[in-house]
């Protein structure tokens, strides 16, 4: 296997593991708290901070947000006047939010006015985090790459065949986005219930459906 080669299979292995740690860290938190140390299931994916796990929790998001740093995504042509960002600058944005909530954690149980501060930090962080996935989702990887710079054809019938599944995939991905802003604009009704719906954990639901959702994209896109 030549140099190229194992570049381009460092990238999707770098793609792969990105959506797989995104769908499975929420779960993996609230199972090793449970297992271990019998803890119940906390009130957001964020909560565990401040639980036995809590450096499973940093270790994971720092790890996710190098990951997001470390992707060189798709990039934009000068005849594409539509997007702003190319998927790389994004996924910077993202790595930065995502250590942002591993370093800035959220309030612990009985806060002192520091805590109330960073914590507000963390909401800032979060939230970033989870809009920059959501336009990941719906806006890039719906991108379709010009045949003649990365798909280059040999018939019609391979063009076709191609666009088919692009349609497939960014079919796809909008039901990621769809999914994941609607998470987003719920966590803020729930802060503005209060503790209403606190029983039922509605923060670490949606949280984890958001970017769990995210991670299902990521792993469609390859």
């Amino acid at each position: 296997m030549n140099s190229e080669n194992r570049l381009l299979v460092s990238y999707f292995t770098l793609k792969k593991l990105i959506g797989w740690m995104a769908i499975l860290v929420p779960f993996i938190l609230a199972l090793l708290n449970w297992i271990l140390f019998r803890g119940g299931l906390g009130s957001s994916v964020s909560s565990y901070y401040h639980t036995n796990v809590g450096r499973v929790f940093v270790g994971t998001f720092c790890s996710i947000g190098v990951f997001l740093l470390a992707y060189k995504g798709y990039k934009r042509l000068d005849t594409d006047k539509i997007y702003q960002f190319s998927d790389n600058i994004v996924a910077n944005l993202a790595g930065v939010f995502t250590i942002g909530v591993a370093l800035f954690p959220s309030a612990p149980m009985e806060p002192s006015n520091n805590d109330e501060i960073i914590a507000i930090i963390h909401a800032v962080f979060s939230a970033l985090f989870l809009a920059s996935l959501a336009y990941f989702a719906f806006f890039l990887f719906t991108k379709t790459h010009p045949p003649n710079v990365t798909h280059p054809f040999t018939d019609e019938d391979q063009r076709i065949a191609y666009l088919r599944k692009k349609k497939q995939r960014n079919l796809a991905y909008r039901i990621s986005g769809i999914v994941m802003f609607p998470c987003i604009a719920l966590m803020g009704v729930n802060t503005l219930l209060g503790n209403a719906l606190q029983a039922i954990r509605p923060v670490f639901w949606l949280e984890a459906l958001a970017v769990a959702t995210f991670g299902f994209s990521r792993l469609v896109n390859g």
